[in-house]
């Protein structure tokens, strides 16, 4: 009988937005402001009531971030080799200013084991299994102890060169936090910690079949968070766009969106801010402040590690012996990322 009355309450609600659809005064951004989530079923269902211009223009609307979040000013990367060039130009340098131990605990990160400790050394496996509270199988009090140095020359590695843009990054996942893959329309506005290290690609969209995945994160990370560009260092290069953030990431669940991926499966798109402590936003609020007055020592990016600029990327111009930095043709801003 609920099932039943659910599917009366959802037939209801399409009607009423199907008629706003054939409404010609009506606003597209009010469409479906109070509006509770589509499901993909829904979607479908509006697709052949309204015509499939109807259904992408509502899922336009649904897809718009909610006013007040400033995605307005978050670089988007549409393109792999726009993502890449940011990436390079960004963080190249960085590799020259790390040792040896950074680096090599940065490789061991992204090594992929069949199994727990199948390496003499921690990989992402081991890692987030423990910062998760998660038993790490065959590990004893060495591997534990390897674990948790991996996890300090990791955050270490990661405060090297924190992002100097409001940027976007996605992230491919079968699994949403507290276990409501059932019903994911209830994370939006909630807020939730990432205790383990959070891999994402830079870009609006996961790479490979990360894409295909049932839920797409897309997280805004504000200028400043620590972050690392791991082309240089992962065992995979740059084929998965991989932009690394710290653990105890906390974040806020914006918006949720439902969608079908191209084989007809259920997809759920999951927009969210990185929220930085309030001491850093306080801040990156102050010196973003001392930018647009223009007093000096306004840097890029707010943080305590200034962004690579015209006077700071000797590295990657190529007088540095390292071959980590590729020699970009110009600062970063002048990539084809477009403001989200």
């Amino acid at each position: 009988m609920r099932e039943r009355k659910e599917r009366m309450s959802d037939a209801a609600h399409l009607l009423q937005a199907v008629a706003a659809q054939r409404n010609e005064a009506a606003s597209p951004a009010k469409l479906l402001a109070s509006a509770k989530p589509m499901t993909a079923d829904a979607m479908r269902f509006l697709q052949r009531a309204a015509g499939n211009t109807a259904a992408t223009r509502q899922l336009a609307v649904q897809r718009a971030p909610k006013e007040g979040n400033n995605w307005d000013e978050s670089l988007v990367f549409d393109h792999s080799a726009d993502a890449k060039k940011y990436g390079r130009n960004v963080w190249g340098s960085a590799m020259d200013q790390m040792s040896s131990g950074k680096r090599r605990a940065l490789r061991d990160y992204t090594d992929e084991p069949n199994s727990d400790f199948e390496f003499d050394y921690p990989t992402y496996r081991e890692t987030n299994k423990y910062l998760r509270g998660q038993h790490v199988k065959n590990a004893g009090k060495d591997g534990i102890d390897k674990v948790k140095s991996q996890v300090k020359t990791l955050r270490a590695a990661l405060d090297v060169q924190p992002i100097p843009d409001n940027v976007i990054v996605s992230r491919g996942s079968d699994f949403v936090p507290d276990g409501m893959e059932n019903s994911p329309w209830k994370l939006e506005g909630r807020k939730f910690t990432e205790l383990g290290f959070l891999s994402t690609s830079l870009g609006s969209k996961p790479v490979g079949n990360y894409k295909h995945k049932r839920f797409v994160f897309r997280f805004r990370v504000p200028a400043g968070t620590p972050a690392m560009w791991m082309e240089y260092v992962s065992h995979y290069g740059s084929g998965e766009l991989e932009l690394l953030l710290k653990n105890d990431c906390k974040y806020r669940v914006d918006k949720v969106t439902p969608d079908v991926n191209k084989y007809g499966e259920e997809q759920w798109y999951i927009d969210a801010t990185i929220l930085k402590p309030s001491k850093e936003l306080a801040e990156a609020k102050t010196m973003e402040a001392a930018k647009k007055t223009g007093k000096p020592g306004a840097h890029h990016g707010g943080g305590h590690h200034p962004a690579p600029g015209p006077s700071s990327q000797h590295h990657a111009s190529g007088s540095s012996s390292h071959h980590y930095a590729p020699a970009p043709s110009s600062h970063h801003h002048s990539y084809s990322g477009h403001k989200y």
